[in-house]
């Protein structure tokens, strides 16, 4: 079921964030000495615009457009117009953001955790799941989505005389 909510953010997701890097499993590679990434949800959307704003925990970036992430572990899905994302996710989409003449960007990310030695316990890390792209306008969409759904041109008149005159049958 999907949850229709405020915003999205990595503790809203994933309320149990700090426990999913404790616990024991997949933390470490074949080798036991390479810390791996524990995914714990993919976002995803269309990202039209985005604000710095600035809290008690420092500055961030506010994504405004169409959003949905996936709890990985519960497969929780939450919607939201407004995103708050880990700073190394924010980079990638404000990155493609300030591409020249950039509108909006359609985007998929899974974002996980390792553990780390700051203050928190973990570090976060973002894989893109689909290549950042600007988006279309909403008609262009549209239109190319009806095309589709169009039977093929039939001959006009003009090609069926001309198919006649020739001797072609219909």
């Amino acid at each position: 079921m999907t949850e229709l909510v405020k915003k999205i953010t990595a503790k809203g997701i994933v309320p149990d964030l700090a426990e999913r890097v404790k616990t024991p499993g997949d933390l470490y590679d074949a080798d036991e000495k390479t810390i791996v990434a524990t995914p714990v949800f993919h976002v995803y959307g269309l990202a039209r615009k985005y604000d710095a704003e600035r809290s008690q925990y420092g500055e961030y970036l506010r994504f405004t457009g169409d959003f949905e992430a996936v709890n990985l572990k519960t497969g929780e899905v939450h919607r939201a117009g407004s995103m708050i994302l880990p700073d190394i996710a924010e980079n990638v989409l404000a990155g493609a953001m300030n591409t020249e003449g950039a509108q909006a960007v359609q985007f998929a990310l899974e974002i996980g955790v390792k553990p780390s030695k700051s203050p928190v316990g973990y570090d976060y890390t973002v894989k893109p799941l689909v290549e950042n792209r600007e988006a279309e306008d909403a008609l262009t969409t549209l239109r190319a989505a009806s095309r589709a759904a169009l039977p093929a041109p039939s001959k006009s008149d003009g090609e069926q005389v001309a198919d006649n005159a020739a001797g072609k049958k219909k």
